[in-house]
């Protein structure tokens, strides 16, 4: 599966191309996977901005628990995402996808 590939096509804010740029499978889903992790930075000091920023130890416990779903939910999916290349396989006729 090392053959595969993404063509990703980044536009601007009137939705153009600008600029095309190809990527391994595994190089595009780390990018993506990269840009999850970053986003619970994000989620974390918008919380801190709802809590006074205060620190962790002093929020609501319905932002804390709040915030530690939302990371979970993200953890996970940058894990799956993380590893897509080593699940990818070729489809076949013969290929019973309810077993897998």
């Amino acid at each position: 599966m090392n053959n595969i590939g993404v063509k990703v096509t980044y536009r601007n804010e009137k939705l153009d191309p600008v600029y095309e740029k190809s990527y391994s499978l595994r190089e595009y889903t780390e990018m993506i996977r990269a840009d999850l992790l970053r986003l619970i930075t994000d989620v974390e000091d918008m919380v801190y901005r709802m809590n006074g920023n205060k620190p962790k130890e002093e929020w609501s416990d319905e932002s804390w628990e709040a915030f530690c779903r939302i990371k979970h939910k993200i953890l996970d999916k940058a894990g799956d995402i993380g590893r897509l290349p080593d699940n990818v396989f070729e489809c076949s006729e013969e290929t019973d996808y309810t077993a897998q």
